[in-house]
């Protein structure tokens, strides 16, 4: 069983089979807690979702102390993810974060507690992620590399790193962040790909609380851990999700095991050649979806 220290963060909602999957890969985990966040439902259907949900939490018999933060009301995904982080930071340093449609490897889990020590206070890297949108990346060089977009598909931070999240995205409204941003991510695609995603979100267009995260890290020059293979895989595609309807070229369909102990790079940098390939994905699957917009304006 693989051993732990840092503390497993998992939010659910509305889907009960998903909750009792995740929580069967939790139970391969030997830790000491767990913390359960969830929102609340947004009418009478969804209450029965959502107490399905609580009882399949509570009924899981986790070897762990699990603490419980339920909303009687809908927040929303940006309120929910917000006061719940907010919540666990109040009581922890560091943890493990993941959602109840994240399929996490075991590596996954070993391969954050361990970083999440090895770059304890250092605030070049700001968060641990165990998504690699290509799948494989330099394998054979080192087990991991750092980029300026990691992914929050099963993800690690630290208190001091999540004090900095601003949900409002405040500095946004500031033409001086817009030009560091510029600058920092020195690609003018990249940079005109995140001003659209933020001038989206800061103006309560998308519903969502990652962007956030996103830019607060960006625009102070921090960086992502990034596993040289994929280790989640994102099942949440479908009626019941709430962002992700349709599967996309962002997301792995498989996982990798990695190889332990860790080699760790000799330096702590972006990986350029890997970001301009994350960000032609996203480039493909924006103009997919446009496509498809057009298609249905067409042929409805």
């Amino acid at each position: 069983m693989t051993k732990i220290e840092s503390p497993i963060v998992l939010f659910v909602y509305r889907r009960p089979n998903y909750t009792a999957e995740v929580l069967k890969i939790i139970k391969n985990v030997s830790l000491n807690d767990l913390y359960i966040v969830a929102d609340g439902p947004k009418n009478n259907q969804e209450k029965d979702l959502t107490e399905k949900v609580r009882k399949k939490i509570s009924t899981a018999n986790i070897d762990a102390k699990v603490h419980t933060n339920y909303s009687d009301q809908n927040l929303g995904l940006r309120d929910r993810f917000a006061s719940g982080l907010e919540w666990v930071f109040n009581n922890e340093d560091k943890a493990i974060i993941l959602e109840d449609d994240i399929r996490p490897s075991l590596s996954f889990f070993k391969f954050c507690d361990e970083l999440l020590s090895y770059y304890e206070g250092d605030q070049r890297v700001w968060d641990i992620t165990g998504t690699n949108h290509i799948g494989k990346w330099n394998v054979d060089d080192f087990s991991y590399h750092f980029s300026y977009h990691g992914s929050m598909w099963g993800w690690a931070t630290w208190k001091d790193s999540w004090q900095q999240y601003d949900k409002k995205m405040s500095k946004w409204d500031n033409p001086t962040s817009k030009k560091v941003l510029r600058d920092i991510l020195c690609n003018y695609g990249q940079y005109k790909y995140a001003h659209s995603v933020y001038e989206k979100t800061f103006n309560n267009t998308i519903d969502t609380w990652d962007y956030q995260w996103g830019f607060s890290r960006q625009i102070n020059n921090s960086l992502s851990v990034v596993p040289s293979g994929n280790l989640v895989t994102n099942t949440g595609v479908g009626e019941l999700a709430t962002n992700t309807s349709s599967q996309n070229s962002l997301m792995p369909q498989s996982t990798c095991q990695l190889r332990f102990p860790l080699q760790h790079p000799f330096f702590i940098a972006p990986d350029r050649e890997y970001d301009c390939r994350v960000h032609n994905l996203r480039s493909e699957n924006s103009l997919a979806k446009w496509i498809k917009y057009l298609l249905r304006k067409i042929w409805p």
